[in-house]
């Protein structure tokens, strides 16, 4: 188990600092092999191809984080809470995501084709999609059990499956060179995520947790809040690529894709840390508000001081990342510096946006979402129509500022008033005692 507190004073201990190296393996190794993928896709399809393609992993992810209704969520809390339940929880969450997809397909796919504007294959976003909000999915609750029992190695290799099968299916048909390469690259994709996802389940059965299916343990209320959680995380990365799609070319999208997948990327060391504390962030949230609030303040400067290196490493290696990507993505080297904030701002707002969650606050937690989602789709708009990928870029620095602030702002605010509620309670002594 992580713990940020073995000893008095001390911020990390050794255990965390094992804890999120794995993660961050888990999450390092998964990035590399995206980043891999994303080049040869970037540099094999062009620009223009490229951009289809990306349009349809945005819609297709953020349509995944809907799918189960925030069931594998529920799922994972209750199970780093208490593990004796874990294989009626993990066949809940499954079996939430099983009968959630098919409709959820369905919009994303209709989506898709709507924000593409001109002819495109229905076979690419249908593959995507499914890939997606299915396969990849269940892989990802496959994980999630794994987290929630601290077995960060474990959860690491899994975390592999998918980029590793992706990886593979885009070498070959790179070597292959089809004429038709956007329509193999899909196929490619759908089978590729396939694999990796029965790799997941087997693994997961054996190492972990049989699955019972049923609705066993589900929370609706805890879970659409979850979702709410994980949609406006995929919206900071994925929004600004389906607004300009809808007012820009698929060049654009393209240069734009690349930028956000690399600031994801640098984004996975903070990310690491929070995943590698999670199970003891539940734990915690079991105490109170209070409780959890002190637990992210010992996270907190550490995301801080690594987003603020990110943000310097990425400006000086911009230049370097266009001649990696070739020509195409020229827009990169300016783009880029700005961009670089976003790993920074993204971590205070997941830390005080999860703080809620693991503090048992549904409702409060449900409520700020749906705000920070609609501020995040608003701003996009308004500056995307205007400004093109300059709008883009600033659409996702503001809102991501916004969403930290507000939550932020209401955790102090909730903190402040249970310690005063807390000292008016110490500092007046019962009446029967009063005169003793």
């Amino acid at each position: 188990m992580a713990d940020v507190s073995a000893a008095p004073g001390s911020r990390v201990s050794r255990r965390t600092v094992t804890d999120t190296a794995w993660a961050m393996f888990g999450l390092g190794g998964p990035t590399l092999l995206q980043l891999l993928y994303v080049i040869a896709a970037a540099r094999g399809l062009g620009a223009e191809q490229f951009g289809q393609l990306m349009l349809c992993v945005a819609v297709a992810t953020v349509a995944g984080c809907v799918v189960g209704i925030g069931g594998d969520g529920v799922a994972f809390k209750a199970i780093a809470r208490t593990q004796e339940a874990a294989n009626s929880l993990f066949g809940m969450a499954l079996t939430m995501i099983l009968i959630t997809a098919v409709p959820v397909a369905i919009c994303a796919v209709l989506l898709a084709v709507w924000l593409q504007r001109f002819d495109i294959p229905l076979w690419l976003p249908v593959a995507i999609v499914v890939s997606e909000v299915l396969f990849n999915r269940i892989a990802s609750a496959c994980q999630k059990v794994f987290i929630a029992f601290s077995q960060q190695l474990k959860a690491a290799l899994v975390g592999m499956f998918v980029p590793l099968a992706r990886l593979a299916s885009a070498a070959i048909v790179l070597l292959m060179s089809p004429d038709d390469a956007l329509g193999t690259f899909a196929t490619a994709y759908l089978v590729s995520t396939f694999v990796a996802m029965v790799a997941c389940i087997l693994y997961t059965v054996v190492n972990a947790a049989r699955p019972k299916f049923g609705f066993s343990g589900m929370k609706l209320g805890e879970g659409v809040s979850f979702a709410l959680l994980w949609v406006n995380a995929s919206l900071q990365v994925e929004a600004d690529k389906m607004i300009l799609s809808y007012f820009a070319t698929p060049a654009a999208v393209g240069v734009y894709s690349l930028a956000s997948r690399l600031m994801d990327g640098a984004f996975n060391p903070p990310r690491a840390l929070r995943i590698s504390l999670q199970a003891r962030m539940m734990r915690e949230g079991a105490k109170g508000h209070s409780a959890t609030y002190r637990f992210m303040l010992r996270i907190l400067p550490i995301s801080v001081a690594y987003g603020i290196f990110a943000w310097g490493a990425i400006a000086v290696i911009s230049p370097m990342l266009v001649r990696l990507f070739g020509e195409e993505y020229a827009e990169l080297g300016r783009i880029l510096p700005l961009m670089g904030a976003l790993p920074l701002l993204r971590s205070i707002a997941d830390i005080g946006a999860e703080l809620f969650i693991a503090s048992d606050r549904v409702s409060l937690s449900t409520i700020v979402h749906i705000v920070s989602t609609a501020l995040r789709i608003s701003i996009g708009i308004m500056l995307i129509r205007s400004d093109g990928i300059d709008g883009a870029v600033g659409a996702a620095l503001l809102s991501t500022t916004l969403a930290a602030i507000i939550f932020w702002t209401i955790a102090v605010v909730m903190h402040r008033k249970g310690a005063a509620g807390r000292q008016g309670t110490t500092a007046q002594p019962p009446d029967d005692q009063s005169h003793i």
